[in-house]
């Protein structure tokens, strides 16, 4: 996993970094800009390298964004936190990518680069689920605690922040919706994310997305997972409303603008779409894409008169994932 912030000073709170003596993050022998083919591309622009081989279960990196970059009406330092909650990582690095050129307008990003490893050679593979939560702040930061509880599904994950006003945010996540999960704490959940805000001991509100249950001992959650389909036709052209049929019922108000559709095919790009508007006529229900377009490409660029190929096909099926918050 990698990461950048903004441009500034960086500072780490947690792991013990020692510095590399020369060369890039390709290797202490690889010179700065130099040609790599293969894994690990790139990273011989990588420089001022610090590793840290056992890093905390918890700690942080800090952004302060550089003062060019505040506009003039915040006082208040402005910045970034990243909360690195991985378990059982391997090397921890932190590099510095400066731009040589003088029109560049940013100067230097300074990287975090986590890593896990196969135990070894005769390993079949390796199963990772990087966790990490976003702070951006104005002034003090927000985030006064996070744990992570254990859950009893190996995918799942499960974060308790607090807040600095005593706030306590839930946080449950699952790479495996429709599958349930239960965290020590008590919740079980099948959703591939729910947040639960507790306020002063008392639940405040529970909102879940592509789930059908959040509940403790004291409160359940209930809701569709989402809404299934298929395609009986859809538009060959792009247009302002370029849309497609189907005979599932869904909400004709407004409910699904903005959400997202997503198809399954074959098709060699994520077949995905925002929902701009949902009409019914008669049985049928009319998704409008907007000025989106499901052609991908001519079925052959030197033949145009053979026509297009297209993400979705009558038949296709579709998801949109439901959201309720109580």
């Amino acid at each position: 996993m990698s990461f950048h912030g903004p441009e500034g000073e960086v500072t780490a709170a947690g792991p013990a970094f020692e510095a590399q003596t020369s060369g890039t993050y390709a290797g202490q022998d690889v010179r700065y800009a130099a040609r790599i083919e293969g894994a690990g591309i790139g990273n011989s622009y990588l420089t001022n390298v610090r590793h840290c081989a056992e890093p905390p279960a918890y700690w942080t990196t800090t952004w302060n964004v550089a003062p060019r970059w505040i506009p003039k009406n915040i006082q208040s330092p402005v910045g970034l936190r990243l909360h690195h909650l991985t378990n059982d990582i391997h090397d921890v690095a932190m590099c510095d990518n400066p731009n040589p050129s003088q029109r560049s307008v940013v100067q230097t990003l300074t990287y975090v680069l986590q890593h896990r490893f196969l135990a070894s050679q005769s390993s079949a593979s390796l199963s990772s689920t990087f966790v990490t939560v976003l702070e951006p702040f104005a002034g003090a930061t927000f985030i006064r605690e996070i744990r992570r509880i254990p859950t009893d599904l190996p995918d799942a994950v499960a974060l308790e922040v607090t807040l600095a006003d005593g706030i306590v945010d839930t946080l449950l996540s699952s790479s495996q919706p429709g599958t349930r999960f239960r965290t020590e704490t008590g919740w079980s959940c099948d959703a591939a994310f729910a947040h639960v805000r507790t306020r002063q001991g008392r639940i405040e509100s529970i909102t879940s997305i592509q789930g059908s249950l959040v509940e403790s001992s004291a409160v359940r959650h209930v809701s569709d997972s989402a809404w299934r389909g298929t395609v009986l036709d859809f538009d060959s052209r792009t247009s302002e409303h370029t849309t497609f049929v189907t005979e599932l019922a869904l909400p004709t108000k407004g409910q699904l603008n903005g959400e997202t559709v997503v198809f399954d095919t074959d098709a060699d790009i994520d077949a995905a779409y925002r929902i701009h508007d949902v009409s019914r006529k008669g049985s049928l229900y009319r998704v409008s894409v907007g000025r989106d377009s499901f052609a991908l490409g001519y079925r052959d660029a030197s033949d145009v008169s053979r026509g297009f190929r297209y993400a979705i096909a009558k038949g296709t099926s579709f998801s949109i994932a439901n959201h309720k918050q109580t």
